[in-house]
């Protein structure tokens, strides 16, 4: 027991729960940041003429949209983010918003998910820190 009349170890549970409407906001507060970003970007000539390594996984991406697979039978590149793409053109059509839009929700969930961690190892200041500065940084 500490003067406080509680353990140390129960001193350290309190202090590193994070509230889940501090995950909430910290998720809200991402999310807008990148929603924000998202329709920022959009009058960008690169949002919808991808170059170098956006190109290849556009064209790839396309192509699994379109039902031919993957063009490559080495993969060079890591395969699953022209999958990702590949599948949100194949359910939602041709439009390059489509893909950053659920892009911009699992940045979000990152945002809380990096604040439970760092508030899990650390404590609650050292959560909520981090998901500030993770929703900030687009992390």
């Amino acid at each position: 027991m500490t003067a406080l009349g509680m353990s140390a170890e129960d001193r350290t549970a309190e202090e590193r729960a994070l509230p889940p409407r501090w995950l909430g906001l910290l998720f809200a507060l991402a999310l807008a940041i990148r929603l924000a970003y998202v329709l920022a970007m959009a009058h960008d000539p690169y949002f919808t003429n991808p170059v170098i390594d956006a190109a290849v996984y556009d064209q790839i991406g396309w192509s699994i949209a379109r039902g031919h697979g993957h063009p490559d039978d080495v993969f060079w590149q890591p395969p699953g983010y022209p999958y990702f793409l590949g599948g949100v053109w194949w359910l939602f059509g041709d439009s390059y918003l489509a893909p950053r839009l659920p892009q911009a929700l699992l940045g979000a969930f990152n945002v809380s998910l990096v604040a439970w961690i760092a508030a899990c190892w650390f404590a609650r200041r050292v959560g909520l820190a981090s998901g500030i500065v993770a929703a900030a940084t687009g992390c």
